[in-house]
């Protein structure tokens, strides 16, 4: 190989130009990334000028503190952020009336329980789901559950759809998991014998799907025409069946539906399964294939020394290990805290949006 630093001319003037563009280039990417916290910092100012908030930006993770009025405030505030292009994460550390700073977390034990290459916290669907996949692996794993069996937390609470991702918003990481996830789950299923049925989703567009305060002659065509046109379009683009129905045939179909609707898709691969049987066949096919499943053991603590993950103290002991999977649903963030890794709260809510 030629020697970069030969007194080839041509060659020193080149090696010369890619240092000078690439010290740019990355000073450029530093400014932007500091401007655009400058400009994020300027949209905070305005959600929250009425209010007692004190907030930083750091690379796009905002953390915000102080005291508001309500729940309701704070949920808003902390959605409002969420919001803003650039965010990647909120740490919500605002109190209002009633808020209680941290629960009381059980006592933990130091007894010395073993090791593992991969820790998993949290024995729902998505950490016996990871714990399946890993087993494959020549790797040691345990996965700890803080209750008395996997599917006790949020995971029992889901309302069993697998989605296909056509309601998601474009882009994003959870429209494009729900895609690929949905491509795989029948089979999963079959191998796994859970139930699942192929129900189907109806996407009605009535005379109230479209806001816009403008006459309905006008409005008609945009709700009959163009609005079904953008859904098949984006449909498309993801791989996903629809199927159009117009509306004499719809009520035919669908004699309780509601009379303002226009036009309906129908979307004939949306399908439900039993959360239940389906996160326990994931951790059983898992303790086949060899992790080690440890129950009634919640995760108080999570030691790093030098940035590495050490252990997981739990409830009934310490575990070594080199990596730690954090699947703890709806406590993940005070989970990430333990380790300092924390870029996001978790707001609870009931129901569906």
């Amino acid at each position: 190989m030629k020697n970069l630093f030969s007194n080839d001319k041509i060659s020193k003037r080149c090696f010369i130009m890619y240092c000078y563009y690439s010290l740019r280039f990355h000073w450029e990417i530093i400014l932007m990334i500091g401007m655009d916290d400058k400009r994020i910092e300027k949209k905070i100012r305005r959600i929250t000028k009425n209010n007692n908030c004190r907030y930083t930006v750091d690379g796009g993770i905002v953390t915000i503190e102080g005291s508001v009025d309500s729940y309701d405030e704070f949920l808003r505030i902390g959605r409002d952020i969420g919001r803003i292009k650039g965010v990647i994460g909120v740490v919500n550390k605002l109190s209002y009336p009633g808020y209680k700073k941290n629960r009381v977390k059980p006592k933990a034990s130091m007894e010395d329980i073993g090791e593992a290459d991969v820790v998993i916290i949290g024995g729902g669907v998505v950490g016996c789901a990871i714990a399946r996949v890993l087993s494959r692996y020549d790797i040691s794993i345990v996965l700890v559950e803080k209750n008395s069996d996997v599917a006790t937390g949020t995971s029992k609470a889901n309302n069993a759809l697998v989605h296909t991702g056509i309601g998601e918003p474009m882009g994003t990481l959870k429209q494009k998991l729900c895609v690929e996830g949905h491509k795989m789950f029948k089979k999963l299923a079959s191998e796994l014998g859970v139930p699942y049925k192929e129900n189907g989703l109806w996407i009605v567009i009535s005379k109230d799907s479209l806001k816009i305060p403008i006459p309905y002659m006008f409005k008609y065509p945009i709700l009959r025409f163009i609005l079904p046109y953008i859904i098949f379009r984006r449909a498309k683009k993801l791989g996903i069946p629809l199927i159009l129905v117009k509306r004499k045939k719809l009520l035919k179909m669908e004699p309780n539906i509601t009379r303002r609707g226009i036009v309906a898709l129908f979307s004939p691969t949306y399908a439900v399964t039993s959360p239940y049987l389906f996160t326990i066949a994931l951790a059983e096919s898992a303790v086949e294939n060899n992790v080690k499943i440890i129950l009634d053991a919640e995760v108080v603590d999570i030691e790093v020394e030098e940035d590495k993950v050490k252990s997981a103290v739990t409830t009934k002991g310490v575990i070594k290990t080199r990596f730690i999977v954090n699947a703890a649903g709806l406590y993940a963030d005070e989970i990430a805290e333990m380790a300092d890794t924390r870029e996001y709260t978790i707001h609870p809510k009931r129901g569906a949006t």
